[in-house]
């Protein structure tokens, strides 16, 4: 059976009270057997949560099933939960909140090769003095290989041709420290979200999941992006690409991944 806006009877009451029991913090739907706007809606949180493929509000048989995995394990809205192999929040984190973005192209960045943004920080690493600065101030992401292991020699790093005085002395977060084989991503983290406040190596992990290869990735939010005029949804690294068999432009879907899952 398909459920959908406009359906009513016992199987929609039978429905509103399993996601009134799943979806815990959101205002609970009346009971009253009738599929309209307030159940689409909340069929559409439940399937963002979740990190199912279809988000469209309707009940089909995945989503059906889903439901019922749910209310028989006994998850809530805010737990995490296992896909693919990996532990994951899906779209909701209890602490950054709902996911801004969840699938589109992706393309690549960081790393010793792209000078580019040299002159630019990185949104969610502090920036430092010196590369070797950053390196000392935050030796968790130096462990965690998002940093390159040789940052602390490169503080006399080529500046850039044709860049102005002014910034010889660039960020020490620019992409150019990155590891380029390490996982890390950006997202576009909207204005005001609980997420920003989280940075370095304590900065959200995000899930990507390539659903040509069905490989999926944790990675390390570092940066904001990629510019909504270029039509991609997430920048990756070169090494977070090549473990999920993508390249620039590739459909991936992501979402917050669990707080204490290795990256990769």
């Amino acid at each position: 059976m398909i459920l959908k806006q406009g359906s009513q009877g016992q199987a929609v009451i039978d429905l509103q009270k399993n996601l009134n029991r799943i979806m815990k913090g959101i205002t609970p739907l009346n009971p009253d057997g009738d599929f309209g706007e307030k159940t689409y809606a909340m069929v559409i949180k439940f399937q963002t949560a979740r990190f199912l493929e279809d988000i469209d509000g309707i009940v089909g048989t995945d989503t059906a099933n889903e439901i019922a995995d749910c209310i028989s394990e006994e998850w809530i809205l805010g737990q995490v939960f296992e896909f693919n192999g990996k532990w994951i929040y899906g779209g909701f984190h209890p602490s950054f909140g709902w996911m801004p973005d969840n699938a589109g192209k992706c393309s690549s960045f960081g790393g010793p090769d792209d000078l580019g943004d040299r002159m630019y920080g990185q949104a969610y690493i502090d920036e430092a003095k010196s590369p070797s600065a950053l390196a000392a101030k935050h030796p968790k992401l130096l462990a965690m290989g998002i940093l390159r292991s040789d940052i602390v020699n490169i503080d006399k790093y080529p500046i850039v041709r044709d860049c102005p005085p002014s910034t010889k002395m660039v960020s020490a977060g620019a992409s150019w420290c990155l590891d380029p084989m390490s996982f890390y991503c950006a997202i576009r983290t909207p204005k005001g979200s609980p997420a920003l406040k989280a940075r370095n190596e304590n900065s959200p992990r995000i899930y990507v999941f390539n659903p040509r290869s069905n490989i999926g990735v944790i990675t390390l939010r570092t940066d904001y992006g990629p510019h909504p005029r270029t039509g991609r949804n997430i920048d990756l690294s070169p090494g977070a690409e090549k473990k999920l068999c993508a390249t620039t432009d590739t459909f991936t879907r992501f979402c917050w991944a669990a707080d204490q899952e290795e990256l990769g």
